[in-house]
Order: C-alpha cells, then sequence, then structure tokens
C-alpha cells in the first residue's frame, strides 16, 4: 500500500503477525488499530501519514522499526505497550504534534534519533530498563523543558539533546560517559545530579549550570481569599513552582499569585523559586468591571463610582478602575 494517497481505511486480521517495510507509507489514515497477533512493525511501516491521528498498537509487538511512524505530522498520542522491547532509529522523528510518550520498562534500546524534531513534545517518561541515550534521541524537540533519567542509564550520546527546550535535567549517579556536546544549544539548561558525581564534574568542565539534587521538599500553601480551594504542592528549594489552578471567585476576576497577604508582590512563576522553607502564596482579585458603573473625570483622570450591579453580599469600593484612581462616589 505504499503511497496510497487515497487510502484512509484498512482493517488487519488477526492472522497477521508482522507488517512489513513501508506497507503504509505515505497513506491517508486517519486512524488504525493493530491487532495482538502482530509481533513486528518494520521500517518506515507508516512513515509520512501526515495524516494518521491516532494509532493503538498491540499487546504483542516485541519492536517498532527504524522510521515505523515518522513524519506522522498530526500524530499527538500514542501508548507503548509493555511487550515491546526496542524502538529503531528515527522511528517517531518529525511527528510534530505529539505532546507525551510513556517508554515501558521493557525497553532496553532507545535508536538514534528516535524523536529528533517533535517539536511539540513536552512530556517524556523513559524506560528503567534503558542503558543509553543515543544521539540525536531527543534533538531539536524545542518544547521540551524537563528530563528525569531513569538509574539505568550510563551513557548519553553525541547531541542527544541538541537545541532541545531543556530549562532542568536530573542525570543519576549511574551515568558515567557524556558526550562533549550532548546538550549543544541548550541555552537555558540546568543539570541536577549527585554532589561529587561524575555529572556535577562534567557540568563543571563544560560550563553547564549545576545544582545537586535535594531530597528535602517543603510545601507550598495557596490562600485562595475566598475562591475554589488550590491543593498544596511539595518543591524542592530553588526549584521554579509549576502554575497551580487558576482558582474561581464569584463576582471577581483573578489576578495572579502574591507573596504577600496583602497582594502588592506578585509571584513569578517564570523566574522566582522555591525557598528553603515553606511557602504561602495569596490569590488576588479584583471586581469584574462589567458589575461597576463609573464616571471618568477627564479634566483631571479622577473616577467617579456611580454604582454595582453584581449581586455581592459585601463590596469594596475599588481605589483605582480603569487604571485611574476612584475620588468620588
Amino acid at each position: 500500500f505504499d503511497n496510497c494517497a487515497s487510502l484512509r481505511n484498512i482493517n488487519i486480521p488477526e492472522s497477521v503477525t508482522s507488517i512489513g517495510i513501508r506497507a503504509f507509507s505515505g497513506c491517508d489514515i486517519q486512524s488504525i488499530s493493530i491487532p495482538d497477533s502482530v509481533y513486528y512493525i518494520e521500517e518506515s511501516t507508516f512513515s509520512g501519514c501526515a495524516n494518521l491521528k491516532s494509532i493503538n498498537l498491540g499487546n504483542s509487538i516485541v519492536s517498532i522499526g527504524v522510521g515505523a511512524l515518522s513524519g506522522c505530522f498530526n500524530l499527538r498520542t500514542i501508548t507503548i505497550p509493555s511487550s515491546v522491547k526496542s524502538i529503531g532509529a528515527c522511528a517517531f522523528q518529525s511527528d510534530t504534534k505529539l505532546q507525551s510518550i510513556t517508554i515501558p520498562n521493557s525497553v532496553d534500546k532507545l535508536g538514534a534519533a528516535a524523536f529528533i524534531y517533535c517539536t511539540e513534545l513536552q512530556n517524556i517518561v523513559l524506560s528503567n530498563s534503558l542503558k543509553s541515550i543515543e544521539y540525536w534521541t531527543f534533538a531539536f524537540c524545542s518544547s521540551l523543558q524537563s528530563v528525569v533519567l531513569p538509574s539505568s542509564l550510563t551513557t548519553i550520546g553525541e547531541k542527544a539533546f541538541e537545541a532541545a527546550g531543556l530549562r532542568n535535567i536530573s542525570i543519576p549517579s549511574s551515568v558515567t560517559s557524556i558526550s562533549r556536546d550532548a546538550f549543544k544549544d541548550c541555552q537555558s539548561i540546568t543539570i541536577r545530579a549527585n554532589m561529587g558525581s561524575y555529572v556535577e564534574t562534567y557540568a563543571n568542565e563544560n560550563g553547564i549550570p549545576f545544582r545537586p539534587i535535594v531530597t528535602t521538599t517543603y510545601a507550598v500553601y495557596f490562600s485562595s481569599n475566598g475562591g475554589t480551594f488550590v491543593s498544596t504542592i511539595q518543591i524542592a528549594p530553588s526549584d521554579l513552582i509549576p502554575h497551580p489552578t487558576i482558582p474561581i471567585r464569584t463576582g471577581y476576576v483573578f489576578n495572579g499569585w502574591y507573596q504577600d497577604i496583602a497582594c502588592t508582590i506578585p509571584w513569578d512563576f517564570e523566574a522566582d523559586v522555591m525557598p528553603d522553607t515553606d511557602l504561602t502564596l495569596y490569590a488576588g482579585w479584583r471586581t469584574k468591571e462589567s458589575d461597576i458603573q463609573y464616571e471618568v473625570n477627564t479634566a483631571d483622570d479622577t473616577v467617579t463610582f456611580t454604582g454595582y450591579s453584581g449581586s455581592l453580599s459585601a463590596f469594596t469600593i475599588p481605589a483605582e478602575i480603569a487604571g485611574l484612581p476612584v475620588t468620588a462616589i
């Protein structure tokens, strides 16, 4: 079926045990299910299936071949079954809509450039059986910001994360070999590892910011100030705090998180880091301006508050409206 550009649907019978080289390459398939009878997906089987959005891999597949799903530009998610032992080179190359991937612990070989140019890939969970990350495996994954590498890993190959969007990568002490250009053009990366490890030496020798792995965490409490509940999270010192759920409060518009109860010092989730103590952040609110009536005094750029049409049982007249001071009621 190679380059059958009009082929959109196909059913594979349970008698099939392998799918050969370029079997469906370049087809217009949008979804497909691989039966449990199939053990092997060969080289470039679904390469260039630009409209493939979903694929259900059978639970007997042992290997995913070289370039098997490369160039599937609309593939967003895929579940790799625990039967898979190896993933070939360039297997998911240029799958630009792929956002997350979990490599099961059964996989002990991940081919070179397996996820190169997966520009929307944000989350990866790697196999605990993986020994090495080959060259260009996650190169040019520009949305990939954070990675935790498994304790089984010993080697990180040439340009493995070149030009990835990495900000943080945690590398275990089991790693004893890292290519000098493994993190080439990762402009914002910080390496985390144990103090005194080979990884710390590597980071220092290559001018890459290093932070020791810290097992202690502290609580971040979110005081929603009358809004819906936001769960407490645990964060290690010097880490960025991820954006929490935005609370909801009837009659108000959320105005960000603040370090002080008066809501005068905003917390910058892109720059401020966790202190080595528990932290409380406070929700800031402003009244919905659609419920407020006011007049702008153009002579002196002040505001006269003229009315409120909302449903609040208690109301605080704002000190400013539309950026101008309220001077009269």
